[in-house]
């Protein structure tokens, strides 16, 4: 694939890249209403010139799936994750996430899910800074988030909607001006079609507002607020039982009230998937 800007940043360099994924999954029906499953995922992703935003992430989950009624669902989810940035290891870390989530069948077709998650992130080698600006050596930088989540989704015979809404509050131990606190809401629509049994379509639109708690913009000395717009749509064909290819195009924008952080990213990425 080809990305615009890897870094997100005015520069705008952009670079070519790889990533190669294995996904291994374990289904095992535990009883005729309790599903579990087992998964392992592991991606490698290498740009040619910025190695720094190389990395290796590898994930172990599982997934508890409980069907007291035909239309009422509970999920419980569990996710270890490590991500190593090997040329820029002070962005490495690893983290937990949780997740509850109830999804209920109004009527056929149409379902609505509530959930919640959390996430806990340690890095490996970044410091917190105090009030002051100065990293705390006896404390590594940790964050906190929290997220709920509400979506409706209606799918029909061969086109699925969903329409959703996220919060999220992130909580981080760096003191300097609460750097990495702050709250967000996202509004999202996604649509897929299927044209026919071999060849499949999706779209799916987003927009993002982020408040800091305490992060100021000096020009003007105000809360920093952010806003992200993320287009994207990706079209499929299924070459045989076990084999697909896909091509995907992805435009993000961010709005800020800080100009120095506004951003236009362009992501495009051919794939090959061979499921066995």
């Amino acid at each position: 694939g080809y990305e615009s800007n890897p870094r997100l940043d005015a520069e705008r360099r952009g670079d070519h890249f790889t990533q190669e994924s294995l996904v291994v999954s374990l289904t095992p029906t535990v009883t005729s209403w309790l599903e579990a499953e087992f998964t392992y995922d592991l991606l490698n992703s290498h740009y040619t010139e910025l190695r720094d935003a190389n990395l290796w992430m590898n994930t172990l989950g599982t997934t508890w799936r409980l069907r007291p009624h035909p239309r009422l669902q509970t999920q419980l989810s569990y996710e270890y994750g490590l991500v190593d940035f090997p040329f820029d290891t002070s962005n490495s870390f690893f983290d937990h996430r949780v997740g509850l989530q109830q999804q209920l069948t109004w009527v056929k077709g149409l379902t609505q899910r509530l959930g919640w998650r959390y996430q806990h992130r340690a890095y490996d080698t970044r410091r917190a800074r105090a009030g002051d600006g100065t990293d705390q050596a006896e404390a590594k930088r940790t964050d906190q988030r929290h997220t709920l989540l509400h979506e409706w989704g209606l799918r029909g015979k061969r086109t699925f909607l969903k329409l959703g809404t996220q919060w999220y509050e992130n909580l981080s131990n760096d003191a300097t001006e609460d750097f990495y606190d702050w709250q967000a809401w996202q509004l999202q629509g996604v649509m897929s079609h299927v044209f026919t049994p071999r060849w499949l379509a999706s779209a799916v639109a987003s927009h993002e507002w982020r408040h800091y708690a305490q992060r100021s913009v000096p020009a003007i000395n105000v809360a920093e607020r952010d806003r992200l717009l993320t287009l994207a749509g990706s079209l499929m064909f299924l070459a045989s039982e076990h084999w697909q290819v896909a091509y995907s195009v992805t435009y993000r924008y961010q709005d800020s009230n800080d100009p120095r952080l506004d951003f236009t990213d362009w992501i495009h990425q051919g794939r090959l998937s061979w499921t066995f």
